[in-house]
């Protein structure tokens, strides 16, 4: 059998992994991870017809972040 793995780790101020409740609200909830991230992808849990979403900071540098990525689509 083949095998593809992603493995990670928190590094401080590098990179940071888990999970958040959200509230369905733009102004909530905060999670503080003691740094500005470059990359986040999210991914709801309670849906497996929702997509991975990308945000960077290279193509939208500023706040708020809406240029987002569909890792698992063809749609930008």
């Amino acid at each position: 059998d083949n095998y593809v793995a992603y493995v990670w780790a928190d590094i401080p101020g590098y990179s940071k992994f888990g999970t958040y409740n959200g509230n369905s609200s733009d102004d909530g909830p905060f999670v503080n991870l003691g740094f500005r991230p470059a990359w986040l992808i999210v991914k709801r849990s309670n849906s497996s017809s929702t997509n991975w979403t990308i945000l960077d900071n290279k193509r939208d540098p500023d706040n708020v972040v809406n240029t987002r990525l569909f890792s698992n689509s063809n749609m930008l």
